[in-house]
Order: C-alpha cells, then structure tokens, then sequence
C-alpha cells in the first residue's frame, strides 16, 4: 500500500524552540534546528555552527528558506510563509479554528474580554515591571516573564499607539486590540489607563 504523503503545513508566525527545517530533497537535507529562543532572537544550528538571528527577521529567515529548495519541518512539508495564514503555538500539523484566528476583522466581545484577563491574571501576576527611560514623550515598560523579556512604550497624550516588542504584537497585532503586555501597562497605571478605551473603540 503506497504510503500518502503528509500534508503541507503554514509557517510559524514566531520560532519555537526544538523546530527543525529541511531544505531540499529529504534524502539530503540542508537542516537547520533552532536550538535556543529569547524574547530579542532565535538562534539555528546550520552545518555544526549556531547562527543568531533578530525575531523580528522570522519571516524573511523563512522566505530565504524557500528561495533554496522545498522546505520541510519537523517532517511535514511548509508552505511558503506568503501562500497560507502564519500559524503561532499550535503544534505542526494543525491549522486555526475560525473562530480563534486573531486575525479576524473584528473581535468578539469574548475574545476581547480573554486578552485582558490574560492581562490581568496574567502579567500583572506574574512578570516584573520596570520602568526605564523611553524616547522623547514617551513612556518605556520592561516587563521581565521568567525567560521572556519585552519591552512596551506609550505615548501618555494618546497621540500615538503603544508598542510591544513580543511576537504577538508584532505578527498578530489586531489594530484595535493591544497585546496582553500593552493592556497590562495601561490597566497598571491610573495615569494611562483612559488609553485602554482606544482598544476598544
């Protein structure tokens, strides 16, 4: 009985740790492991050397992939990141219910209601926050999560929108719903917290 091929996956939308890619025929493959993730990079064992790179270059990492050869990971055959919706901390395989894809058009009340619980019970609970010196009129938040680091600016006048550096913010970033860090911020701080509304407008 011929053994089917096993069906093409999406991108991740940010690295994970223990992900291996093969490009090219899979009787040869050129692999690269990530072997190491902070909140700042991701680091690959590529041909017995580490190679660090930006989180934020993930995408163009990926494309590069594909621009050599087919590309496999963890086994299963990846789509090249701008052929299927990027997929975050689902394992491979799986694809996003519709009804939990952040990047629906709008958000159910529900959905909204989850991100600032997770705020909340989340990291108001459990990260450290530190303020630091930001740019010029606005205000910068580290905020230390056991091995995760980000960090959130403000604009205290509301001009313009608060920032994360966390993956969420930066590839699912629905434009009227903050990140849990972002919200976290705004709730903590009685000064900033008329700016949560906006999220919600």
């Amino acid at each position: 009985m011929p053994i089917r091929p096993l069906p093409p996956v999406p991108a991740p939308a940010v690295p994970q740790r223990r992900l291996c890619l093969e490009v090219g025929p899979r009787m040869l493959p050129d692999r690269h492991t990530l072997v190491a993730l902070t909140g700042r990079s991701f680091t690959v064992l590529h041909a017995g050397k580490r190679e660090r790179h930006d989180n934020a270059h993930w995408h163009a990492w990926l494309q590069g992939l594909h621009a050599l050869g087919p590309v496999h990971i963890n086994g299963h055959p990846m789509l090249p990141p701008g052929q299927a919706p990027l997929v975050a901390g689902l394992p491979i395989g799986k694809t996003v219910p519709a009804e939990e894809n952040e990047m629906a058009t709008d958000w159910t009340p529900e959905q909204r209601r989850q991100r600032v619980l997770r705020a909340t019970n989340g990291v108001l609970t459990h990260y450290q926050i530190t303020p630091e010196a930001g740019p010029e009129q606005r205000l910068a938040f580290v905020l230390h999560g056991g091995s995760e680091v980000w960090r959130v600016e403000v604009d205290p006048s509301g001009a313009t929108s608060p920032t994360c550096t966390c993956p969420d913010f930066e590839f699912r970033f629905h434009p009227r719903v903050a990140c849990k860090h972002v919200f976290a911020i705004l709730l903590s701080r009685p000064n900033l917290r008329f700016l949560a509304l906006d999220c919600f407008l």
